[in-house]
């Protein structure tokens, strides 16, 4: 599936490293996945997050929480209503808060998303 390709590729790689510059160019297509989001592109999202996870298991997993929890704080509205949320509702249960709070390498915007999303999907 080649919407999956980088995450293969990042599986088998020994070192990564980061640039703090470099160049960056950004085109948005008139049909790109983020330039008109509809329920079906949110869908999609959503297999790509559980896509990652089948593909990464365990490695990167604050990476992988801080996407779900951007999913459900960007999107709750829309998941609220699919009968299908279960799977979204547990991923995010899962989080063990203070480990996650308490990791150095997680943004502090992300540790109070964790909390509003975690209330959101109480109420679900």
């Amino acid at each position: 599936m080649k919407m999956h390709f980088f995450l293969e590729v990042l599986q088998h790689c020994d070192k990564i490293f980061y640039s703090g510059s470099g160049p960056y160019l950004y085109i948005k297509r008139a049909n790109s996945l983020s330039a008109k989001i509809d329920e079906g592109k949110i869908k999609l999202y959503k297999i790509s997050l559980e896509r990652m996870e089948s593909i990464l298991g365990g490695d990167y997993k604050s990476l992988q929480l801080c996407h779900w929890i951007d999913f459900v704080n960007r999107y709750h509205n829309i998941i609220a209503l699919w009968h299908d949320r279960g799977g979204v509702k547990q991923c995010l249960e899962n989080v063990r808060t203070l480990p996650f709070m308490l990791n150095p390498y997680v943004r502090l915007s992300f540790k109070l998303k964790l909390l509003k999303v975690k209330k959101i999907t109480k109420a679900w």
